[in-house]
């Protein structure tokens, strides 16, 4: 036997066992790994946004714990039980009744420890045992409704134990408290609510009650049910690219895979840092999104091949060699976008671009190996044999690679060309941008100039209530309540100054110069030595009331603010918002009382001003990951263009991408900026009015996806171009021919990619719904507008120079 039939012979079953050694790998992988995807789904915890050691609300907090220590562990911990009449007035013998229950109630051993007052209109009302008790007159104007169909029951927890110690299989353990004193008050309130007063409801709310719920969110679980709808549109859009239905067998197998090797790497990562709720479901829809792009690439490439009658060898290496490296760079770029999240300096951002990272890389990988060694082992018996029955549909039935130079530019513009009526689309438009290239640029950006203008009215929001599922009951409640009471009547904000003349007269008149700039930003009343809630207190009057009482019920009442509010050279005020101090209005509110407060210590340098509470850590967190954006940005794409160079050895290439990649992020955002900013879409959607602007959680990893995933179409349309460029077309040919042989397959991939992302929408999670909309419109920007129109039409203006290197085949013309 000749020798090179022997090599002829050697080399398919040396491609065939190693096809097989893949997809053994790849079941024992995903064997394996599968187990670890509900673990990872359920390993994490709410895990907030920290503030950096230095902020102003880190030292506004340390302040307050320092001086009035009571006060900073009682901040969050009123829970209030709203009383709504079904039928008239709340004030009945019915409401009585039920407060009397309440109260005596609270010697049960799960409310007793944390030793609660309680505040109502049929309460006792009372501080201590014998000690002062609320006017009534006040009471009912605090806790019940101008229209009397609400009051609020509210109970205040005055006692927190740090550790609990219990017997556990006859020995005690102690664990921290916290978390299992709020649990036991959940429990004893729920069961109070099972007996309600006739005709009424009691909802319950309050930042404890919130904590508590939100451990109980099975949002993850509705979005991944969600996430699965995507697959019978994603399989339809595949069989109008392929039309093979027997070949979709194979991308469910390779995401499976994909989603086994991601489960199996992220569930350590997992068990080293904590992961926050929103990971997860980020995952999955990434690796939708990357997972059947890449496959869809793979298919589609595959069955070019196969028309031009290239045998099984001859096949996987071109999806190897070819489209492999497409979807190594553009998988690449993708995870250098997600790893950058290193550059932000926060936890939950490194955490999810660590896990994100780690998912694109592995759904990289999988595609690589397991779709080729598919493809080779069975994709001859999951087609038609022969041709695909669809050659009039593939660039290779024109047969490019055996035409001249001459004849090859004589087809793209000949109208047999126009023949195949799946190119027929894309040639038309590459006619008219050729023609007119600059005129199609210039276009592109007025249609876009309404959204890219509201760029800079974008602002992100420290709602915490925007990162909590809508229909959480708590949260309900807090809302409406909110309608009817001052909404930070039991949330304040606290102002801790100190200085030692702040309990002298010109002290009282700086502090009620305090104020009053606080009046006029805007609170519903304040209490403090200056303030007692609704009335002012200057030096005579306080000096009055200390002495010789005029009044007995404001003597007690002042009394007890100035043994609760003063320590030493340090003093306390409690500032009531008429807005949910935690709501879209905090951060504004936050940053113009700081300002003020600078100005006022300008005045009086020998005080200092701290302000606590509310939204102030979460502003400082917003403030440390939004100012870190842009060097995240710049460094995400200098290391991405360094790639890009480093690969096509063009200088104009990074260069076109990064535009592209900032035209694409300033058009999502402008569009986040209408729906989320202005009341245009209030008529269709009426909870936006709860809400002004973009949760600034979401904004570092909505750009860091978005440039990842605008990478990647980038990367197959540029692949495409280059090979046509090495077969010695011109550059306008080449891009002609690029976007015309790709421009279906970019647009169901980015089909695909947009349904995979649409789940995010049916969270009750405003935060999802804001991620779902700016990873939708980006990728439905980028697919139809960016990839078809701006980018081909920004290189024919550039001409036919500068965007290869030299060592490319002169163009033939």
């Amino acid at each position: 036997m000749d020798s090179s039939d022997s090599d002829d012979e050697t080399l398919p079953r040396a491609y065939k066992r190693a096809a097989w050694c893949v997809v053994v790998l790849g079941l024992l992988v995903t064997v394996g790994g599968l187990p670890q995807v509900p673990v990872l789904v359920h390993y994490h915890q709410p895990l907030g946004f920290s503030a950096g050691r230095d902020s102003p609300g880190i030292l506004g907090q340390q302040q307050l714990k320092r001086f009035f220590p009571v006060f900073a562990e009682a901040a969050e911990a009123p829970v209030m039980l709203v009383i709504r009449s079904k039928t008239g007035s709340v004030l009945t013998p019915e409401v009585e009744q039920f407060t009397t229950r309440v109260e005596q109630s609270l010697n049960d051993p799960r409310a007793k420890v944390l030793n609660p007052l309680v505040l109502g209109v049929y309460a006792s009302n009372r501080f201590g045992h014998g000690g002062f008790q609320l006017p009534s007159k006040l009471v009912r104007q605090k806790l019940v409704s101008r229209d009397e169909k609400t009051t609020l029951l509210v109970l205040i927890p005055t006692s927190f134990p740090t550790y609990a110690t219990f017997t556990s299989n006859g020995s005690n353990r102690t664990v921290f408290a916290p978390w299992l004193y709020r649990k036991q008050l959940m429990e004893f309130l729920h069961e109070l609510l099972v007996d309600v007063p006739r005709d009424t409801e009691v909802l319950l709310t309050g930042n404890p009650v919130i904590e508590y719920e939100r451990f109980f969110d099975h949002s993850i679980e509705l979005l991944l049910r969600a996430e699965l709808f995507v697959l019978p549109l994603a399989t339809m859009i595949f069989i109008w690219l392929v039309r093979e239905i027997r070949l979709l067998a194979l991308p469910p197998l390779v995401l499976l895979c994909s989603l086994a090797l991601s489960a199996g790497c992220s569930v350590p990562l997992a068990k080293w840092t904590p992961l926050s709720p929103d990971v997860p479901p980020a995952m999955v829809s990434v690796l939708l999104a990357v997972s059947l792009d890449y496959s869809l690439f793979m298919l589609s490439r595959f069955m070019e091949n196969k028309s031009k009658a290239l045998d099984r060898e001859d096949n996987a290496e071109i999806l190897l060699c070819q489209t492999g490296q497409t979807i190594l760079v553009s998988g690449g770029l993708i995870a250098i976008a997600f790893f950058g999240a290193f550059f932000l300096p926060e936890q939950n951002l490194h955490s999810a671009g660590l896990v994100l990272g780690i998912t694109v890389v592995c759904s990289m990988v999988v595609n690589i190996c397991l779709s080729p060694a598919l493809l080779y082992l069975f994709g001859e018996r999951l087609t038609e044999d022969g041709s695909n029955g669809n050659d009039e549909h593939q660039w290779g039935s024109i047969g490019l690679s055996g035409l001249s130079g001459s004849e090859r530019d004589a087809l793209v513009g000949e109208e047999v060309f126009v023949k195949h009526s799946s190119s027929r689309g894309w040639l038309r438009l590459m006619r008219l941008i050729e023609r007119w290239p600059r005129m199609a640029v210039c276009l592109v950006f007025l249609v876009f100039l309404p959204l890219t203008w509201q760029i800079p009215k974008l602002h992100g929001t420290a709602d915490i209530y925007a990162s909590l599922p809508g229909d959480l009951p708590s949260v309900v409640a807090m809302r409406e309540l909110a309608q009817e009471f001052p909404a930070g009547q039991f949330d304040p904000y606290f102002v801790v100054l100190s200085g030692s003349a702040l309990l002298s007269e010109e002290g009282y008149k700086a502090m009620l110069q305090l104020c009053t700039m606080l009046q006029a930003i805007g609170v519903d009343s304040i209490l403090g030595p200056v303030y007692l809630l609704d009335q002012s207190v200057d030096w005579d009057t306080a000096q009055r009331w200390q002495k010789e009482p005029s009044s007995l019920e404001l003597h007690k009442a002042y009394g007890k603010v100035m043994q609760s509010h003063v320590n030493g050279s340090a003093v306390l005020l409690e500032v009531f918002t008429d807005f949910l101090p935690r709501g879209s209005n905090g951060a504004t509110w936050v940053r113009t009382v700081r300002h003020g407060l600078a100005l006022w210590q300008e005045q009086h340098p020998e005080f200092t001003a701290f302000l606590a509470g509310g939204a102030t850590l979460m502003v400082d967190s917003q403030d440390t990951v939004m100012h870190a954006v842009p060097t995240y940005l710049a460094v995400c794409i200098l290391l991405i263009s360094a790639v890009v160079f480093g690969v096509f050895r063009s200088i104009l290439l990074p260069l076109r991408l990064a535009f592209a990649l900032l035209f694409t992020l300033a058009a999502t955002f402008g569009m986040a900026v209408v729906f989320y900013q202005t009341p245009l879409f209030h008529g269709l959607f009426p909870w936006l009015v709860n809400y002004d602007g973009l949760c600034f959680e979401i904004v570092p990893m909505a750009i860091c996806i978005a440039v990842a995933l605008g990478l990647d179409y980038d990367i197959f349309l540029v692949s495409r171009i280059v090979e046509f460029r090495k077969e010695g077309f011109n550059d306008r040919s080449s891009i002609i021919l690029g976007v015309a042989s790709t421009g279906g397959i970019i647009s169901g991939a980015g089909a695909i990619m947009a349904l995979a992302f649409s789940g995010l929408f049916f969270s009750e999670k405003l935060l999802h719904q804001q991620f779902a909309l700016l990873l939708v419109t980006s990728v439905l920007l980028d697919t139809y507008v960016v990839r078809t129109v701006l980018v081909p039409a920004l290189m024919m203006s550039a001409g036919d120079y500068n965007w290869w290197p030299r060592k490319m085949p002169n163009a033939r013309r």
